[in-house]
């Protein structure tokens, strides 16, 4: 599974170990300076995509959570 992150939303978040925590849980990371939707990371939020499917929160502990329920939702499909 990809994961693409946005550089900037780590940074402001205070998550930049997030990529790798992600890498040694077995995830292929992609962190981009930007992926273009400004309105999450310019608030100070973490903002993903897996899979197509874009994940926004404003802390690390609630995008994990939201990054497990769309893995599970995926696996079921």
């Amino acid at each position: 599974m990809i994961i693409d992150l946005c550089k900037t939303g780590l940074l402001m978040a205070k998550a930049k170990d997030l990529p790798d925590h992600l890498r040694d849980q077995g995830y292929q990371v992609n962190v981009h300076d930007c992926l273009d939707r400004c309105d999450t990371c310019d608030l100070g939020g973490i903002l993903g995509r897996v899979d197509g499917i874009w994940l926004a929160a404003g802390k690390k502990d609630r995008f994990l959570g939201r990054l497990e329920e769309t893995l599970e939702a995926l696996e079921t499909e």
